[in-house]
C-alpha cells in the first residue's frame, strides 16, 4: 500500500508555488528595468533635439519643465541610480541638479 505523507506533500505545493512566484518576480523586475532604461533613451534623444543651451530646468519656465518629462524623469534617473544601472554623471545636465537633491534626500549614496 502506497504511504503518503499529505502534510509533505502541501509542503512540497507550497515550495513550488513559491518558487514560481520568484521566477515571475524576477522576469517583472527585469521587465521594468529594460522599460526605465529605453524611456532614458528617448529622453535623452528628445533632449538632444531640443535647444536648451545646457541650463538647468531650474531657470526654465514651467510649461517647458513638463514638456521635457520634469518629476517624473528625475524618479526614473534617481531609480536607475539606486539600482545601479546609471551613474549621476549620465544624467542629463539639465535635470542632474534635481537628481541630486532627490537622492540626497532619499540618502542614496551618488559615487
Amino acid at each position: 500500500m502506497l504511504n503518503i505523507n499529505n502534510s509533505k506533500l502541501e509542503k512540497l505545493k507550497q515550495k513550488k508555488k513559491i518558487d514560481n512566484l520568484n521566477v515571475s518576480q524576477t522576469t517583472q523586475d527585469e521587465d521594468i528595468m529594460t522599460s526605465l532604461l529605453a524611456n532614458t533613451e528617448i529622453y535623452e534623444m528628445i533632449l538632444s533635439l531640443t535647444p536648451t543651451n545646457g541650463e538647468s530646468i531650474n531657470n526654465m519656465p514651467k510649461t517647458y519643465m513638463a514638456r521635457i518629462g520634469g518629476n517624473s524623469m528625475i524618479e526614473v534617473y534617481v531609480a536607475l541610480i539606486l539600482k545601479g544601472k546609471k551613474k549621476i554623471e549620465d544624467v542629463p545636465v539639465i535635470i542632474r541638479e534635481q537628481v541630486k537633491t532627490r537622492c540626497d534626500e532619499l540618502e542614496i549614496p551618488l559615487k
